[in-house]
Parts: structure tokens; C-alpha cells; sequence
């Protein structure tokens, strides 16, 4: 993110501060200068009036403000950089000299001292690079200013905010925006930065938005810009950037992928991917489907069979084996076969917010628990059965609220999340005005035994004093499916072992058979 600079004019009085000068093209002459010739009866020549300065000339006693990216993209312009700046002298830049090539014989006027102070703008891991690359970088470039992506939202920043709308609209002549809209931009700002109670300090989203919304005031003959205006352009973005969203939720009205928001279930529900095309980011509902039985396979992921799971989505499905053998392998062994995997996935799958739904499905497809197929789950799980939070969770909530709206909205439907994604959800006004008249919910859990009330209607279960779990409950019918199987499994064993014992002949021979003594 580039800082807001104020340029000086390098001929300035002393009254007038120092120079501050950006360069945006630094090529090797354009930072140090040259010297040009011209061509005299077939010969090249030079003379004084003909040295030109560079950036490092004009901002000498000042500061030079250069982009990263742009420096070390243009032949030689870095080392001579270096080199300037490690002798605090300025000598003209000749590619000639740097490449070996024959250099027409010309001026060699006197090195002039540099005093300048290089600030270098640019993406953060290209300062990690320079710093494990260069040896010289560190040395050069002391001082790091690093500015997030997001700040906090006090009403202190807010203001700031508003201000900085109001002189955005002076400066472009702009209409200006009315109290509503101000707030709706900041709301939008807040939504972008992906938390409630922050803002977003990526300005160039923000005046793009600025300029659509002041583009339907004009349009509409309004004096002022109003917060419908701000809405319109917000819409004006998603049309023009959520294309791929539209086709999805075309393909889910077709029944092309299968969505069945209803009725109940065993061993499937609804997990939420998430889609990202550049800085757009849209949900899209994933069912989840879990089989379940007799065997000592262990769980299988068939993504990760097929070589479509990343590391990240293998370490969460890793996890569920940890959370079942803590809760239902103390009395006896956990004997289960089962198969895990996403329908109508066909890209490669990374990351852990499915982990929580996988979970619930397994269970569900061990106990035989039927599952509410109108609820959707997003979240990350450990081995003790915390729901740890997820990125993009507002996305994941409006994308599912979209699929359900295109299949017709029962009141029953809605997404279970972490309760540690609920200080980051900006939810679109038509989703909250859904929850608020209890057309669409959204569940906040900490815990996966929280979820199966909201899932099954059954409590997950409690421990008790003989070591099993109470009845009725969830943990009760898995722990029971689990335990005859591996009542069956060792009863299996010993009827194989009885049948496959050796029969030892004796060598004894029957009293009557023997002969008489003589």
C-alpha cells in the first residue's frame, strides 16, 4: 500500500522544507542521471550544459520515495542504488560501464555528495526477501514501517474516516455524501476488513466505491450522494464481479447440483466452500457424505485417495480419528470402517473448515442419528472437540443463504458457526432481516456437542460414573454401535481361531488292541 506522499518542488526555499521526490520510472539514468550527446559531422559530442540529474540529484538533502518492485525489475538500477548510497556520492549512470561494453569516451565530472534519506514502498514479503537475499539490505534499509490492511474501528477512526471522504469529494469535485451514506461506506469497510470492529485501509476500494455511488447521484439529478446511492453501486460490483455466483445458483435451480435443503438425513449434511476469483470471495453449499461400518480399515478420505486434498484439509480430517478415539476407545478398541467425501467436488480441497461437519456426519452415519439437511456447518475442530474459527465466514453465511433462497426459504434452514467468527460477521441487510423475522438462523457454537440439539434434536450425551453416556443421547448411540461391532469383531476372531485349531493325533494305543502277554 502505497503512503499518501506530499511532493515538494526540489527548488524550494529553505523556509520551504525539504524535497520529497517519487520516481516511478527508476531506471539506471533516471535515478543517477546522464550525460547526452549529440552527433557533429559523423562524431559524438558532449559538453556541460548537456548532464542531466536523476531522482537521487533532485531529492538530495530530502527524501527519494521508491516503489520495490519497480527498482529491482529495472537492469542495474539496484546495485547503483547500493552503491550510491554506501559512498554518499553521485556519479552519472552509464549501462555501458555496468554491461562491459565499449564506453564512448565523454565527461567524467566530479562525484557530488549525496545526503538523502530512500524510502522503498512495497509488498511486506518483498522486505522479508531483500533481508535473507541481500546482505547489504539490512545494512542500507534500517527502519521498517509496516501498514496493515485493516484498523481498529473507534469512533475516533470513523471520524477520520468521514473526513477523509468529505476531502476526497472536495479535491475530485465529487457531490458530497449525505450522514446515511457516509455510515454505509464505513459499514462497507468494516465488511471488507473482514470484522465488525475494524476498517479496511485499502483506500482504492473505497473510492472506487466513492466514484460509482457519485455516479448514480448525478445520474439521478441528486444534490447530495444518499445511502441508496452507495447500494446501488455496491449492487452495480456484484453484478459486474459475480458472475461464476449467478451460474452456481442457476445450476443448483436447474438440479444440476444437487441441493436438498430439507428433511433429515443420516450420514450427510451440508458443509460451505468457499470460492475465491481475485478480491471476490462467494460460498457455496458442499454436501458431505459419511459411510460407517464393521472393519478395522480406519477412515478413509476418499479426496485424499483420489489426490485432491491439500495438507491443511488432510491434518483436519487427521483430527477426527484423534476426537473419536478420546471419547469412544477407553473401554475396548475402536473397531470402524468408514469412508468420508464431498459430492459434486471436483478441484482440490484445502483447508479445515469442514473438519466440524465431517465429524458430524461420521457420528451421525455410526449411531444411524438422522441429520436436519436445512442446516449448514463451517468450522475447524481439535482433538477435544473445540470449534476453532474459520476465514471467510460472512461469504460462507450469505452464500448459503443464497442457495436456500433459490430453493425456497422453509424457516427452518440456517449455518452453524464458531463462536469465535461472530465478531466478524457483517452479514448483507436482507440476511439479517431474514434472521430477525426468523425466516433464516445462524447458530454461534464453542463446542461440537453444542450442535447436535441444533442438528438432531438429541443432547450429545454426558459421561457417567460406570463410564457410559447418558440415554437418548448421541454419544450413547454411537458408543453402542461402536461396542457391538467390536463385540463382533472379537467374536469373530474366536470363532475363526476355533476353526482353524490343529487336531493332535495321539499316539496311545487302545487297551483291547494291544496284544496278550506271553
Amino acid at each position: 500500500m502505497n503512503p499518501l506522499i506530499h511532493r515538494v518542488s526540489a527548488n524550494q526555499g529553505p523556509e520551504e522544507g525539504v524535497p520529497v521526490v517519487e520516481e516511478p520510472n527508476p531506471t539506471l539514468r533516471n535515478l543517477l542521471g546522464r550525460i547526452e550527446g549529440q552527433f557533429r559531422f559523423g562524431f559524438m559530442v558532449t559538453d556541460l550544459t548537456r548532464i542531466v540529474p536523476g531522482a537521487l540529484h533532485r531529492a538530495n538533502g530530502g527524501y527519494l520515495v521508491l516503489e520495490a518492485s519497480e527498482v529491482l525489475s529495472r537492469p542495474f538500477a539496484w546495485g547503483a542504488l547500493k552503491r550510491s548510497l554506501q559512498t554518499g556520492e553521485l556519479r552519472p549512470g552509464d549501462a555501458g560501464e555496468e554491461t562491459g561494453l565499449p564506453n564512448v569516451e565523454s565527461l567524467e565530472p566530479a562525484p557530488i555528495p549525496l545526503d538523502v534519506k530512500v524510502v522503498l514502498v512495497g509488498e511486506v514479503h518483498l522486505f522479508y526477501l531483500l533481508q535473507a537475499m541481500d546482505p547489504d539490505f539490512a545494512e542500507l534499509f534500517k527502519v521498517k514501517v509496516d501498514f496493515g490492511p485493516r484498523m481498529p474501528r473507534t469512533p475516533e477512526a470513523e471520524r477520520a474516516f468521514g473526513a477523509f471522504i468529505g476531502a476526497r469529494c472536495r479535491d475530485e469535485g465529487l457531490p458530497h455524501f449525505h450522514a446515511g451514506a457516509v455510515a454505509r461506506v464505513i459499514d462497507e469497510a468494516a465488511r471488507r476488513a473482514g470484522d465488525r470492529t475494524k476498517l479496511t485501509t485499502r483506500f482504492r476500494d473505497v473510492l472506487d466505491l466513492l466514484h460509482e455511488a457519485a455516479h448514480f447521484a448525478v445520474e439521478g439529478e441528486a444534490a447530495v450522494v444518499e445511502a441508496s446511492h452507495v447500494e446501488r453501486g455496491l449492487s452495480a460490483r456484484s453484478r459486474r464481479n459475480r458472475r461464476p455466483h449467478r451460474e452456481l445458483l442457476e445450476l443448483i435451480d436447474r438440479g444440476i447440483i444437487a441441493f436438498h435443503p430439507r428433511k433429515e438425513e443420516v450420514g450427510q449434511l451440508y458443509g460451505i466452500a468457499l470460492n475465491s476469483l481475485g478480491e471476490e470471495h462467494f460460498g457455496r453449499p458442499i454436501r458431505v457424505m459419511a459411510s460407517a461400518y464393521l472393519g478395522t480399515g480406519g477412515l478413509i478420505n476418499i479426496e485424499r485417495e483420489a489426490s485432491l486434498a491439500g495438507p491443511l484439509h488432510t491434518k483436519g480430517f487427521l483430527v477426527l480419528s484423534g476426537y473419536l478415539g478420546r471419547r469412544f476407545a477407553g473401554a475396548h478398541p475402536l473397531v470402524l470402517s468408514a469412508s468420508l467425501s464431498f459430492d459434486q467436488l471436483y478441484e482440490e480441497v484445502e483447508g479445515d473448515s469442514a473438519s466440524v461437519a465431517e465429524l458430524y456426519a461420521l457420528m451421525s452415519a455410526i449411531g444411524e442419528i438422522p441429520l436436519r439437511q436445512g442446516i449448514a456447518v463451517t468450522g475447524a475442530l481439535n482433538q477435544e472437540g473445540i470449534v476453532l474459527p474459520v476465514g471467510g465466514v460472512t461469504e460462507k453465511v450469505e452464500g448459503f443463504f443464497d442457495a436456500c433462497l433459490q430453493s425456497g426459504l422453509t424457516g427452518e434452514q440456517g449455518v452453524v458457526l464458531p463462536r469465535r467468527n461472530v465478531g466478524g460477521l457483517m452479514l448483507r441487510k436482507e440476511i439479517r432481516d431474514a434472521v430477525a423475522q426468523g425466516r433464516f438462523h445462524v447458530w454461534a457454537v464453542d463446542r461440537v456437542e453444542e450442535g447436535w440439539p441444533i442438528l438432531a434434536g438429541r443432547p450429545a450425551g454426558e459421561r457417567e460414573a460406570d463410564g457410559g453416556y447418558t440415554r437418548e443421547s448421541v454419544n450413547r448411540a454411537v458408543a453402542d454401535r461402536l461396542a457391538g461391532w467390536a463385540d463382533q469383531w472379537r467374536g469373530f476372531g474366536q470363532a475363526r481361531e476355533a476353526e482353524e485349531a490343529p487336531i493332535h493325533e495321539t499316539s496311545e494305543v487302545p487297551v483291547e488292541a494291544m496284544p496278550p502277554e506271553e
